[in-house]
């Protein structure tokens, strides 16, 4: 494994004999910090983390372009907080309130953040990670869902 900050190579260290992590020491730089794994010289995986900018907008992604009345057909809708590069913001934490059309109903929303109490059945939440979901339902066979989103102030 290789590891590169700014693309500088800080060293490459091999697989421990008990396929226990490796570990670096050094000090934060905005950029990009770099792992790349080799076997027998050919690069097999990498994974590149990018410091995030300033929050400029949110996107919102769902799973599915439709749903259907069942009571087990639902779309997982995802906020994003992003920078001007479309990098994730991690440490953003500012409160989305979700919201659907008259033929849809929120029924549920999460971040992953073991220790937050809100309420799962609600329509907002915290951003945790740079990122919330929202699980939305059709409540009518008639109309078209359409989610959006607000930043409410903390």
């Amino acid at each position: 494994m290789e590891l590169f900050l700014n693309d500088k190579s800080l060293g490459s260290k091999a697989k421990p004999a008990d396929d226990s992590p490796r570990s670096w020491e050094i000090t934060f730089e905005k950029g990009s910090l770099k792992a790349v794994a080799k076997d027998k010289g050919k690069e097999v995986a990498s994974e590149e983390l990018k410091t995030a900018g300033d929050p400029v907008r949110i996107i919102l992604t769902a799973d599915k372009s439709k749903i259907t009345k069942n009571w087990d057909d639902v779309s997982y809708v995802t906020a994003k907080v992003v920078d001007a590069n479309g990098i994730v913001c991690p440490n953003t934490d500012k409160l989305i309130s979700f919201g659907v059309s008259e033929s849809g109903i929120i029924a549920a929303v999460d971040n992953g953040d073991i220790n937050s109490h809100e309420a799962y059945q609600a329509s907002e939440r915290h951003i945790y990670s740079g990122q919330c979901i929202a699980i939305i339902k059709a409540k009518s066979l008639l109309g078209q869902n359409y989610c959006y989103w607000q930043v409410l102030t903390n």
